[in-house]
């Protein structure tokens, strides 16, 4: 009997183009293979993900408050609506940029006593425009965390393969020549428009407002570098400082005032100041500018936060369409009318008592009556 001799074979490697050639691979089934394919799209949601968790670490690590809000309400503040995701910042911006007007605007007032209306707009304005959010976000290198790309499957790159794109100081004016007055983001090749991370920043305020209410949106605040603070002493202040206010008592009748508006007031200087109108000179000065400025922030926050509970699958421009159609003088002004809030305002001005007349019997004027007309302009009374 021959013995069979164990043969060992050469093995040869070609070359074959890839249009010539078909792979099958035993025990790799269809379905297996489209869940495959949608590797890159949950890798990139993963990574969202994990960049939020990151920055929910930085924030809880950077004081208390900041572990009360979800990763997933920090992914949504930081998700632009350019990434074409289901959620995306725009809901809370909306929200967030009333409460912060508010609470600024709440410090400002207390804190600055003798400054009247517009040195109030003016300073809120610089503490809550874009450009020092921006200056703000920066110094906590929060543009890094920013989502602003949609997912492209072509650009995704498996670990440990880097990005074949360079920013060199030669090809950055090429690729970027559209953005000088953006960003860059240290992590990405992309440039952020200035206003995206100031948008980003007030979407944070409203992740904390949903998520953990006033007290955490404040610590929020304070960290990011903005005061919001105040002492109980500056409320007492102000509320003793109306006392001032006091000699306009046998002008109005407080007593029938509290009844229209349900509520006894400890101070009633504050009351009576709500309705002196700046042409009035018949006391010590001030009028109700003052109270004006803080009342439209806490009216803008209060309508922005009930329609943002109330409508939570509303868009964000007909979330402020129906903001605007609330919070304006006509609105405000016919609300007074029904209440007979005008009665009690204290003027020395003939043409406003005349103003006043003339669009109170308008709009006291059956629809009918009126014809085509428009009626008289509203005038101008907060």
């Amino acid at each position: 009997m021959l013995r069979a001799e164990t043969q060992e074979l050469d093995e040869y490697f070609i070359d074959v183009p890839a249009e010539l050639c078909e792979l099958k691979i035993i025990g790799f089934s269809k379905d297996i293979g489209s869940s495959v394919s949608l590797l890159p799209s949950i890798m990139h949601r993963l990574e969202n993900l994990l960049v939020a968790i990151e920055l929910k670490s930085l924030l809880s690590g950077s004081f208390s408050e900041g572990a009360k809000v979800t990763a997933f309400r920090v992914l949504e503040a930081l998700t632009t609506e350019k990434c074409q995701e289901r959620l995306s910042l725009e809901r809370l911006e909306v929200l967030g940029d009333a409460f912060l007007k508010f609470a600024v605007g709440r410090h400002l007032f207390l804190l600055h006593d003798t400054l009247d209306e517009g040195e109030l707009t003016r300073k809120r304005s610089n503490a809550v425009n874009n450009s020092n959010l921006l200056k703000l976000a920066r110094r906590k290198n929060l543009q890094v965390y920013i989502r602003d790309q949609p997912f492209d499957p072509c650009q995704f790159f498996a670990l440990g393969r880097p990005c074949h794109i360079i920013c060199t100081k030669e090809s950055e004016g090429n690729i970027h020549s559209q953005n000088a007055n953006g960003v860059r983001c240290s992590k990405g090749h992309h440039w952020l428009h200035r206003k995206t991370i100031a948008d980003v920043v007030e979407a944070l305020v409203g992740a904390f407002i949903v998520d953990s209410g006033f007290k955490a949106a404040t610590a929020f605040l304070k960290w990011l570098g903005i005061r919001v603070d105040f002492e109980a002493s500056e409320v007492i202040k102000v509320c003793l400082a109306s006392r001032s206010f006091m000699p306009l008592a046998p002008s109005i009748d407080i007593v029938d005032l509290e009844k229209l508006l349900g509520h006894r007031f400890l101070h009633k200087g504050l009351l009576l100041q709500a309705f002196v109108h700046p042409s009035y000179n018949k006391h010590g000065g001030g009028c109700y500018q003052r109270l004006e400025f803080l009342g439209d922030a806490v009216l803008d926050y209060l309508i922005t936060s009930y329609l943002f509970s109330v409508y939570p699958k509303l868009k964000p421009g007909h979330l402020t369409d129906l903001r605007s159609a609330l919070v304006n003088n006509r609105a405000f002004a016919n609300v007074a009318i029904d209440r007979s809030l005008h009665k009690f305002l204290l003027c020395d001005s003939s043409n406003l008592s005349e103003a006043i007349k003339n669009y109170v019997d308008s709009v006291k004027t059956p629809a009918s009556g009126r014809g085509l007309l428009e009626g008289p302009k509203c005038p101008k009374v907060p």
